[in-house]
């Protein structure tokens, strides 16, 4: 299939900093890897200085296929997979400025919650688990007694040579930070609607010649780990950032498209139509009872 003009406008365009957005089925994912393959095959990148990122493991495998099905066998970039995944290879190769081990491992949930226990413990403190897995996740700006909760929980980790899952976006940004990383040649980001303020901040700081970022702001799914569409929202207002639209659905049919587009003209304020491109269809009306009854009619 080939590339309609606003995906190959995406692909083509020479400008190091881009945002994308892009309306259900219009080939986000496409063009991020048709955008990475052509770099490639001009010259443009370094491979070995590549990395693209999404959100999920069962999307980076995609992703990874994409890649290497593509017919110009570009080559594989030096990293496909998700943010965490790559502050963790980070923390290994370059940790050690920051004081932490080549070795280091993510707690699992068992050990976790052992160490969460034991601190409890330490510092006298009758605190539900649940208050206290949320006090270790962030750092706790007034309450002191959840700072220090914090504080002796991470201590005790980075004792045992030990990051928590969380922790490893606080780390990863202090290294970033701390400037110690190599440029990269290209940073592209899928799905960059669910991105979360320290997921944005980490973006924004690494050094990268070129920085890609795709997604659909309508489309925010993880607003329970902090992701928000104000992020990708705001570089498509930035002066510095070409924002490029992608708008033609090669997955639904022209009735769900227009009642999408009859929806979003009273919520939202972007106005990112949505064309079909595939035939005519019919929309179906299902009533449930609960959300759980509603999750089994959709799958």
């Amino acid at each position: 299939m080939n590339l309609n003009p606003q995906q190959q406008l995406a692909v083509d365009l020479d400008a190091d900093r881009i945002v994308c957005t892009a309306t259900p089925g219009s080939g986000k994912t496409r063009v991020l890897v048709e955008r990475y393959a052509r770099l490639v095959s001009q010259g443009s990148v370094d491979p070995d200085k590549c990395v693209l990122v999404t959100y999920t493991v069962a999307a980076a495998r995609e992703l990874m296929q994409r890649i290497l099905s593509h017919p110009s066998s570009p080559a594989i970039p030096s990293y496909v997979g998700t943010l965490h995944g790559w502050m963790l290879r980070l923390l290994r190769e370059h940790g050690h400025h920051i004081g932490i081990s080549r070795n280091v491992s993510v707690a699992d949930a068992e050990t976790s919650m052992r160490i969460l226990k034991e601190q409890i413990e330490l510092l006298n403190w009758r605190l539900p688990v649940s208050q206290a897995e949320k006090a270790v996740e962030k750092r706790h700006k007034t309450d002191g007694r959840k700072a220090a909760l914090f504080d002796s929980f991470h201590r005790r980790l980075h004792r045992a040579n030990l990051v928590s899952y969380d922790g490893l976006l606080d780390l990863g940004l202090k290294l970033v930070m701390a400037r110690v990383i190599p440029p990269i040649s290209m940073l592209a980001v899928d799905e960059y609607q669910d991105a979360s303020l320290i997921d944005h901040e980490i973006y924004m700081a690494i050094v990268a010649g070129s920085k890609f970022v795709v997604g659909d702001p309508r489309q925010a799914i993880f607003g329970f780990r902090g992701g928000s569409p104000e992020f990708m929202r705001g570089l498509m207002d930035h002066e510095q950032w070409t924002k490029i639209e992608l708008v033609l659905n090669y997955r639904s049919g022209t009735s769900i498209c227009e009642s999408a587009n009859r929806l979003m003209q009273t919520q939202e304020p972007f106005g990112l139509m949505v064309s079909a491109v595939a035939l005519p269809d019919r929309i179906h009306h299902v009533h449930t009872v609960s959300p759980e009854a509603q999750l089994e009619k959709i799958l």
